[in-house]
C-alpha cells in the first residue's frame, strides 16, 4: 500500500507527471511504476486518458479515499488542495435567527442597501454568476427581496431552530456543481476580501481577521505553513491565536463532497461547516489568508450594529472608493502609457448608464468611462466606438482616444472650462441655434453609421431581460406593451426616414466649451433612424414646452413631422420604463425614475388617440 500511495501522492501533485518522473520522484524502478499504474487502474484508484499523445493520470475518488486511510493511519502527512479554482458560483448562508433582532441580520441596512444586497452586489461584480441563498427565519423577507433575479436560487430550511450552519450547507448540495465562495449572511465586509480569495490559486481557502478581541469570537491556530489547525472559541485550547474565524471562504468541490459526507455521519444537528472544515485539516492542508487593516465584522448585537453604521461601514466606503480609485489609476495608466507621476488626480464625473471618471494628467485631462452594469447586453459596443470616431469626423463629438470594445472602457479628451447642458440652458435660444444646427449636420451628413437603433428590437432586448429576471413589471405596463407594438403598423404606414442619428438627446450629452462650440457626446445608441425620434428625444429629456418646441424646430434644417414626434416621445417613455426595470432587476435603483416615465406615457396614449386617431 505504501508503494501505491507514493503514486497515488505523485498524481496527486502533478496531474502531468509522466511515468519517469513518478520513478524520480518515488525512487522506484521505471517498471515497477508501470506495473503499478495498471494495478491502481485495475482498483479503481485512477483513470488514465490521453493528453497531447500522451498518458495523463487522475485520482478517481476510491483514490482519495485510499490516500486518506493511509495518512489517517500515519498522521504525518496531508493532502494538498487543488490549485487553479475558477469560482463562478456564491453560497449566502442566511437561514437562522438572532434573538437581539427582530429580523434576519442580513436585512438590516447599510444606509441604503441591506447587507445581504450589498453581499449579492459584491458577488456579482466579482463576476460570480450564480448565488444560491438558504433562508429559513423570515424567509419571504429575504425571498422577496431577490425574487425577480434570475442568478439567484434561493434554497429553504425548516430546520434552522435546531441545526447549525453545515446543515444549511447540505441542503444546497443540488445546486452547489463547482467550487464556490461561501459567505455567511450576518458580515459586512471590504470588497477587496473575494478579490483575494478569487484569485488565491488554492481552491480552498479561508479568511481569517486578525485577533480583535472582540467576545464569542471562533479563534484560529495556524501551523507552521500557515495552514489551518485548529478552530475553538475556548481560548485555553489554543497554543496561540492567529486570527479569528470570519464566515467569508472559498471551498472546493472536493473539499464540499468530503464536507458532505462527514457530515452524512454525524450525531450532532448543530454543527458549523468551520468545525467540519477544521476536522478535514487534519488530513488536507487548508490555506488560511487574511489582510491588515481589513474592515470585516459580523453583527451578533445591537452595539455591533451600531457601530458598524457609525464607524466601521463609513471607513470601509472611503477605502472602496480609494481601492476604485487606485484600480481606474492603473488601468488608465496601463493603455495611456502613462507613469504614476504623470497623474494628478481622479474624481467622479456623473453618468446613468455608465460611471465617468475625470482624470487629470501632465499630459492633459481625460473623461474615462466604465460602462454600467448589463449594458453588455444592451450596447453593440463594436458600433459605438466606429459611429463616436465617425461623429468626431464630422465635428460634432469630442476625441475618443482609447476603446475597447470587449469591456466597454472608454478615454476621450476632457473638453476644458465647458459646461454641461442643463434642462434649462439648453433652451436657451442661442443655444437652441446650435443644438438645431448639429442634428441638422448629423440627419443630412449621408455619414454610414453603423447599425440601425430599432425602437422595437431596443424594447425586445429589455423585456427579454426582464423575462429572465422575473421582473413583475410596473401597473399599466401590459397596456403600454400594447400600444407600443400596435405603434409599428402606424409608423409603417406614415413611412420611415431613415437617417444618421444619436437616439439620446439628453441634456447631459450635450457640452457647450468656452469657445461656444456645442458637441454631441456619448454615441451609445448611435445608428440608422427616423430624424424625429431625436426631436423627440430632445423635446422630452429636456421637458420642452410646445411653444419652445416650435422654436427650436424653426431652426433645424430638415422637415418637420408633428405627428411622428408626438408618437415618438410614448414610445420613449415606455421604452426607457422598461430598460429601468431590466436595470433595476441586476442591482441598480433609479428610485420612480422608470414609473414616472411609464405614467406619463399612459397620459400622452390617450392624448394622442384623441388627437390622431379619432
Amino acid at each position: 500500500m505504501e508503494k501505491i500511495y507514493q503514486l497515488l501522492k505523485c498524481i496527486r501533485d502533478n496531474v502531468n507527471a509522466t511515468q519517469r518522473q513518478m520513478a524520480e520522484v518515488s525512487g522506484y524502478s521505471l517498471g515497477m511504476v508501470n506495473s503499478l499504474l495498471k494495478s491502481m487502474v485495475d482498483e479503481g484508484f485512477i483513470t488514465v486518458h490521453q493528453r497531447n499523445r500522451r498518458n495523463c493520470y487522475e485520482l478517481t475518488p476510491k483514490g482519495n479515499e485510499c490516500m486518506e486511510n493511509v495518512i489517517r493511519e500515519r498522521q504525518m502527512d496531508k493532502l494538498n488542495v487543488n490549485k487553479d479554482s475558477f469560482v463562478k458560483t456564491a453560497v449566502i448562508l442566511a437561514a437562522g435567527a438572532n434573538s437581539v433582532f427582530d429580523s434576519p441580520i442580513g436585512c438590516l441596512m447599510l444606509k441604503s442597501q441591506t447587507i445581504l444586497e450589498r453581499i449579492v452586489d459584491t458577488c456579482f461584480e466579482k463576476g460570480i454568476e450564480k448565488i444560491v441563498i438558504v433562508v429559513g427565519f423570515q424567509k419571504e423577507k429575504i425571498k422577496a427581496m431577490f425574487e425577480h433575479n434570475k442568478n439567484i436560487v434561493i434554497v429553504e430550511s425548516n430546520r434552522y431552530k435546531w441545526t447549525g450552519s453545515m446543515d444549511s450547507l447540505a441542503l444546497a448540495k443540488d445546486e452547489i456543481k463547482e467550487d464556490f465562495l461561501l459567505i455567511e449572511s450576518d458580515y459586512v465586509f471590504e470588497k477587496s476580501i473575494l478579490s483575494l480569495l478569487l484569485e488565491n490559486s488554492d481552491s480552498t481557502c479561508m479568511f481569517m481577521n486578525l485577533p480583535k478581541g472582540r467576545a464569542d469570537e471562533a479563534y484560529v491556530e495556524l501551523d507552521e505553513q500557515e495552514h489551518l489547525f485548529k478552530i475553538s472559541k475556548d481560548i485555553h485550547e489554543l497554543n496561540r491565536i492567529d486570527g479569528e474565524c470570519t464566515g467569508i471562504n472559498k471551498i472546493s468541490y472536493h473539499m464540499y463532497e468530503r464536507m458532505l459526507k462527514i457530515y452524512a455521519n454525524n450525531q450532532n444537528p448543530y454543527i458549523n461547516y468551520e468545525y467540519v472544515l477544521e476536522n478535514l485539516s487534519r488530513i488536507y492542508r487548508i490555506p488560511v489568508i487574511t489582510a491588515d487593516d481589513c474592515v470585516c465584522m459580523d453583527i451578533d448585537n445591537e452595539k455591533q450594529y451600531e457601530d458598524m453604521l457609525n464607524l466601521y461601514y463609513p471607513k470601509l466606503r472611503k477605502k472602496e472608493k480609494e481601492n476604485d480609485a487606485q484600480e481606474f489609476r492603473k488601468l488608465f495608466m496601463k493603455v495611456m502609457n502613462m507613469n504614476e507621476s504623470d497623474i494628478y488626480s481622479i474624481g467622479t464625473a456623473g453618468g446613468m448608464t455608465n460611471s465617468n471618471y475625470k482624470v487629470k494628467t501632465a499630459k492633459g485631462n481625460y473623461i474615462l468611462r466604465m460602462p454600467g452594469k448589463c449594458t453588455e447586453t444592451m450596447i453593440s459596443r463594436g458600433n459605438e466606438k466606429v459611429n463616436g470616431k465617425l461623429g468626431f469626423l464630422l465635428g460634432l463629438n469630442v476625441d475618443t482616444v482609447y476603446f475597447d470594445e470587449q469591456s466597454g472602457v472608454k478615454i476621450s479628451r476632457y473638453i476644458e472650462d465647458a459646461k454641461t447642458m442643463t434642462h434649462a440652458t439648453v433652451k436657451q435660444e442661442e443655444n437652441m441655434m446650435k443644438v438645431a444646427d448639429l442634428l441638422s449636420r448629423l440627419h443630412n451628413s449621408g455619414i454610414e453609421l453603423k447599425g440601425r437603433f430599432d425602437p422595437f428590437v431596443e424594447l425586445e432586448k429589455y423585456e427579454t431581460i426582464m423575462e429572465q429576471s422575473n421582473v413583475v413589471p410596473y401597473p399599466g405596463y401590459d397596456q403600454a406593451h400594447e400600444f407600443y407594438i400596435q405603434s409599428k403598423d402606424r409608423l409603417d404606414q406614415m413611412g420611415w426616414n431613415l437617417k444618421p442619428c444619436h437616439c439620446d438627446l439628453v441634456s447631459e450629452n450635450l457640452i457647450l466649451d468656452k469657445e461656444g462650440r456645442m458637441y454631441l457626446i456619448d454615441w451609445e445608441y448611435a445608428g440608422y433612424n427616423d430624424p424625429m425620434w431625436d426631436l423627440a428625444a430632445h423635446f422630452i429629456e429636456c421637458e420642452f414646452t410646445p411653444v419652445e418646441e416650435e422654436l427650436f424646430e424653426s431652426y433645424y434644417q430638415g422637415n418637420i413631422h408633428q405627428q411622428k414626434i408626438e408618437l415618438f416621445k410614448i414610445l420613449q417613455d415606455i421604452m426607457w420604463s422598461a430598460w429601468t426595470m431590466a436595470k433595476e432587476a441586476n442591482g441598480e435603483d433609479f428610485g420612480t425614475y422608470g414609473e414616472d416615465r411609464l405614467n406619463r406615457a399612459l397620459h400622452s396614449m390617450e392624448v394622442y388617440k384623441n388627437t390622431y386617431e379619432k
